[in-house]
């Protein structure tokens, strides 16, 4: 659950990162995914993190080169997956 969420906030900032550039007028696009293994109180695993082509995008959920997830980062991660949704209940 941790990794989904995480790969789609990923995913979210690259293609908001991508829209800031087309808006911009430069020229970029996708370009695969890299994976590392990511370290969290819950235990290890391999996290895809997508590219762009230009090298210009930089991920705010989890940072370049950062492999150990905070203990806060993960707290508020877990909280948000367990609130309740609207008309859910």
């Amino acid at each position: 659950m941790l990794k989904h969420f995480l790969e789609s906030a990923l995913q979210g900032e690259l293609e908001n990162h991508l829209s800031e550039s087309k808006a911009n007028q430069v020229k970029n696009r996708k370009n695969g995914i890299t994976s590392k293994r990511i370290k969290s109180n819950a235990g290890s695993f391999e996290l895809g993190t997508p590219r762009d082509c230009d090298g210009s995008f930089s991920p705010e959920i989890v940072p370049k080169r950062q492999l150990v997830l905070t203990d806060t980062l993960e707290r508020q991660i877990l909280s948000m997956t367990r609130r309740p949704r609207m008309g859910t209940e």
